[in-house]
């Protein structure tokens, strides 16, 4: 599987399970606002 293929794989999989993270990290913050932090801190690390 080629670097362009597993990277699609990737983001369609991250994409897909966006929600699930949100509702997953929202139940251990504080806050809507920190959990939007957290997950855009992830996201520019992926």
């Amino acid at each position: 599987m080629s670097q362009d293929s597993r990277t699609e794989t990737f983001v369609k999989l991250y994409t897909g399970c966006q929600r699930q993270l949100y509702v997953y990290v929202r139940s251990h913050v504080p806050s809507a606002s920190d959990c939007d932090d957290v997950l855009q801190n992830v996201g520019a690390v992926l």
